[in-house]
Formats: C-alpha cells, structure tokens, sequence
C-alpha cells in the first residue's frame, strides 16, 4: 500500500471476516523498516467494531506496541521482520522476530476488551509534515 506525499493520509486494509484471536496469534511479515518520518506510521493490529484496538508497529517516529491509549516504546533492535500479537492466558503479547525461531516480547497488556470478535489489519498512515510519500509491502500475514 502506499500513500502521497501530501498529508494527513491513512490506508488501512482489514479483515471482513470477525476472528476470535483468543489463545491465537497473527503474525506480519515486512521488510525491516529503516527509513520514517514522525508522523508516519506502519501498524499491525486486531480493531473491533467499536474501535478498541491493539497493535504493534511505528508509531509517532517510534516502534511502540500494545492497546491503544497505553503504547509502549521499543528500542527496535535488530530491526525484525516479524510482528506478532498473540493472546495466551487472558493477556496479549507483542512480539518481534528475526528468524521465527525465537521471538523477543515487546510488550505485553491485559485487553480491556474482548477477543472474540475483532477484525485484523495492517495500515499506513502520514500527517501533515511528511515531505515524501510512503508504503508498506507484506510478504505476508497469518493467523492461527
């Protein structure tokens, strides 16, 4: 997906299909991203309908994850391919990857809201400042 270089702008795609990610995961695979402007951002997340969400990603010119309204910074070190969130006992975790062998945990946040019915996504979005357009590609994303 990509956006113009005029902002604020904002591409999302999400799943039609409600998942229950309860005591599972999604998992995103992208290039590692090097190269970003603090108003940009570059997001996986599980959304409900009533908004709520949880995600992981660049966000305000850092790599933050968690539940909305309570993200938490990461040092983002060595820039991993993989993003995942999943859920296991009552609480989510975020977690990256560069092997998907072994995964460091970024954050973790008990949801205050249900897991049974929320919609994935991936998203990008800039703001005013942004002097260049911006995108992001997946080679994939899995749930389970």
């Amino acid at each position: 997906m990509s956006l113009p270089d005029v902002g604020p702008s904002r591409c999302t795609v999400a799943t039609f299909t409600e998942w229950d990610l309860t005591g599972g995961e999604v998992v995103l695979r992208v290039d590692p991203i090097t190269s970003y402007e603090p108003d940009t951002g570059y997001t996986l997340g599980v959304v409900r309908n009533d908004g709520a969400r949880a995600e992981i990603g660049f966000l305000g010119g850092e790599f933050r994850s968690g539940v909305a309204g309570a993200l938490v910074p990461s040092a983002y070190q060595p820039e991993p391919y993989l993003w995942r969130i999943r859920e296991s006992g009552g609480t989510l975790y975020f977690e990256t990857s560069i092997d998907d062998v072994s995964w460091e945990l970024e954050s973790s946040a008990v949801p205050p809201f249900s897991l049974r019915r929320v919609h994935v996504l991936i998203e990008a979005r800039n703001g005013d400042v942004s002097t260049r357009g911006i995108g992001i590609g997946t080679g994939g994303i899995a749930g389970g």
